[in-house]
């Protein structure tokens, strides 16, 4: 498992208000998988940037990590919207892990909305099948994942209701340090403004981690989730994490 590191954390402005709905896909026809992700503010939006890399031979190529160019917005109403905005479904978002099958490496990644309820957002994995010996993947039977699908996905997180995070009257997470890692998942939590008393209710929390989460040398993954950086009384952070492949699965 890797996350991004404590320090150094960035946060959007809060005049952004919409998350983007847009598949990010590896370049799987050319045997390029996913082995890094990153929240980025793009055209007034939140989007999870994938990092791809080829798989040559059953081994990475270390030199090809690239951070894929991102998809414009849809605007055109008459086709369908590529990104919704937080004060849609009360501008939830569900944290979970989204972890795949053996013998399935991530390739690529979408966020999509859910209106039952807890309504929100939610994270979908692509993965495709691949033989480690070889790195040849196999995008014909490529499928899209969803967090609990799986007998691997923490299962006793998803044989309950899911969990709202309360984050009601909490201040600015500027001014907080010193945050613990929330582990588990099947939650969820909304955005909304700061505490009144505390920050004039002027910053939209949680804020989101924009740092850039990898695996240094690249490798490939098995899983990628979104979690919840907390301190009591503070707004937090929301960043994604990612799971490398267990390499004895892959036999």
């Amino acid at each position: 498992m890797c996350y991004a590191t404590d320090s150094n954390l960035h946060r959007f402005n809060n005049s952004i208000l919409r998350i983007s709905m847009t598949m990010q896909m590896s370049d799987i026809h050319n045997n390029m998988i996913v082995v890094g992700v990153k929240f980025v503010a793009y055209e007034g939006g939140i989007h999870l940037q994938i990092q791809q890399s080829k798989f040559i031979l059953g081994k990475l190529n270390t030199n090809t990590p690239v951070w894929k160019k991102l998809d414009d917005f849809v605007h055109n109403t008459n086709e369908k919207m590529s990104y919704g905005t937080l004060s849609d479904f009360s501008g939830q978002l569900y944290l979970d892990d989204v972890m795949l099958p053996p013998k399935y490496v991530v390739t690529g990644v979408r966020f999509l909305s859910r209106k039952v309820p807890p309504a929100g957002y939610y994270l979908q994995v692509h993965g495709t099948p691949f033989d480690l010996q070889t790195g040849k993947l196999d995008p014909e039977n490529s499928m899209w994942f969803i967090g609990g699908n799986w007998e691997f996905s923490k299962r006793s997180d998803y044989e309950r209701d899911r969990i709202e995070i309360k984050n009601l009257d909490h201040d600015d997470p500027i001014r907080c340090n010193g945050y613990n890692y929330d582990q588990t998942t099947n939650k969820f939590i909304q955005f909304r403004h700061s505490s009144v008393t505390k920050d004039a209710g002027q910053s939209t929390i949680p804020y989101i981690d924009a740092q850039p989460v990898e695996i240094y040398p690249a490798f490939p993954l098995s899983g990628i989730g979104l979690f919840y950086r907390e301190r009591a009384g503070c707004g937090g952070y929301v960043a994604p994490r990612i799971f490398a492949i267990d390499t004895t699965q892959h036999k």
